[in-house]
């Protein structure tokens, strides 16, 4: 996890662009890539029954109908903002695949 009390702000664009680099050498691009499970990590499900008992009962089977359905609908809103904002093309991760 990133330290963020090592929070600075830089006088010029050189300056962020020399801190981007020695932190690239510690954190080169291939270790991105690399996921590690945490011993100490929650249990999935277990956490979401847990947050269903403060839910209203009737609700529940439409909130995992809602988790488990195709992401598209939550990335539309992205979608329609670029097209009316921006004049470069879409980033591949918004185009329709229909």
């Amino acid at each position: 996890m990133f330290d963020m009390s090592a929070w600075t702000e830089f006088k010029n664009p050189e300056d962020r662009t020399n801190a981007g680099l020695k932190l690239r050498e510690r954190f080169p691009l291939s270790s991105h890539a690399v996921w590690r499970v945490q011993t100490k990590r929650r249990d999935v499900i277990g956490l979401l029954e847990e947050q269903n008992k403060m839910r209203v009962p009737d609700l529940v089977p439409l909130r995992f109908k809602r988790m488990s359905a195709n992401a598209s609908p939550s990335t539309e809103g992205a979608r329609r903002s670029w097209r009316t904002t921006s004049p470069a093309p879409l980033p591949p991760a918004f185009r329709c695949s229909a």
